[in-house]
């Protein structure tokens, strides 16, 4: 019984890679915001070095402050993002925003 307890963690670190591996361009979606000439520049090289799909990149347009508004992120930022989601079906592969 002991060596089970023991060999558990070494199962999972083992597998560990395997799942990450399977991670990929499909689980990434790459925000732009338009209102930022930097943004574009580097989300549009990001999507381009990663070979991100089209239907993997949002456009919004939203403020360029260090700060913003709880309504102004929900109206801007949140709802858009949910929305693009939501429409193009990735809600449940998308694991990580950039």
């Amino acid at each position: 019984m002991m060596r089970c307890g023991r060999l558990a963690p070494l199962a999972v670190l083992a597998l560990w890679p395997a799942i990450a591996y399977a991670q990929g361009p499909d689980n990434v979606l790459v925000v732009i915001n338009d209102a930022s000439p930097a943004s574009v520049q580097i989300g549009e090289a990001y999507a381009k070095r990663r070979s991100i799909a089209q239907d993997h990149i949002v456009r919004i347009k939203t403020v360029t402050t260090e700060t913003i508004e709880r309504r102004a992120f929900t109206a801007s930022i949140e709802s858009p993002i949910g929305n693009w989601l939501f429409r193009n079906n990735l809600n449940d592969r998308v694991l990580y925003i950039v």
